[in-house]
This record gives C-alpha cells, structure tokens and sequence, in this order.
C-alpha cells in the first residue's frame, strides 16, 4: 500500500464580511439606518427607537441604551483576516497563474493615448 504525504500551507486572507476592518455595523444600527436614512432629530428620540426595537449584539438581548454603531466583526473576532489551509498544489498552481498572467500583461503592447 503506497501512502501519499499531502502538504498544506496556512493561508491568510481577507476577511468578506468585514472587508477586512475588524470591525461591522451593529444589526440594531442597520435596522436604524434601513429605516431612518436621514437619522432622528435628538438623542432622546434616538435612544427611545432602539429601546423600543431591542437589541442583540449577538452575545445577549438588550431593550435598554443604544449599542454601540461598530462591533467587532463575528465572521474574523475583530482581526479582520481569517486563516485557512490550502494543499500546496493548489497554491502552486495559483501562484504559477497568477505569475503567468503578470508576464502576459507586460508583453502586451498598451495603446497610448494620442490628443
């Protein structure tokens, strides 16, 4: 019986549902914005809305205060990337493509611009 070694190597890479910033908008604060593009007139009628919805930051349910806007993302824990593993081969032949592709684009002759 042959045994065949896979190799992997860690791959980081940006995190989608934060575009990398580690951080997201609130739930609560997209139901705000969803409903309320221009924003309300005070503080009070703000804190009234959100008390008045409730809220949950996704580690318990609120109906007091207004969270805060930004929270650091679920999907990346607020690092803004997320690790995974890729089989060597496949890096290979996506840096092999990726290599290819910057060569072919400087072999092409580009257009200049005449005015």
């Amino acid at each position: 019986m042959t045994i065949k070694t896979r190799y992997f190597l860690k791959a980081i890479i940006t995190c989608e549902a934060c575009q990398g910033a580690g951080v997201m908008l609130h739930p609560a604060w997209e139901a705000y914005w969803a409903t309320h593009p221009q924003g309300l007139e005070t503080p009070d009628a703000l804190r009234d809305w959100f008390e008045k919805i409730g809220w949950d930051d996704g580690l318990y349910t609120r109906t007091d205060g207004i969270p805060d806007e930004k929270i650091p993302c679920f999907e990346c824990e607020g690092n803004g990337t997320l690790a995974t593993e890729v089989e060597l081969s496949v890096a290979l032949a996506e840096l092999a493509q990726t290599a290819e592709n910057d060569l072919i684009s400087l072999m092409i002759p580009r257009k200049e611009k005449h005015e």
